[in-house]
């Protein structure tokens, strides 16, 4: 497995956290999708779970309506920059 080097975590609120501007303890529950970056140009992008597990720290994933939660996954998937 490749080392983690930055992730970028979507809530279904719609806020975004980034390991370049916050502390995984900043984050609250409710994230909807995780990137994982490692060294470049490769990432791992994790949604559609209960739970998601970011620097050790467990989180829940929270019920939303299903055409947005398919707009904030669109939304990931296409978000090139880097935290």
């Amino acid at each position: 497995m490749l080392p983690i080097i930055g992730w970028k975590i979507y809530r279904a609120d719609g806020a975004v956290f980034s390991s370049s501007t916050h502390d995984i303890s900043e984050v609250p529950d409710g994230i909807q999708v995780v990137i994982f970056y490692h060294e470049q140009p490769y990432r791992d992008i994790a949604y559609g779970e209960d739970s998601y597990i970011v620097e050790g720290r467990v989180f829940t994933g929270v019920w939303m309506d299903e055409n947005k939660y398919y707009e904030l996954v669109q939304t990931a998937f296409a978000d090139e920059v880097l935290p």
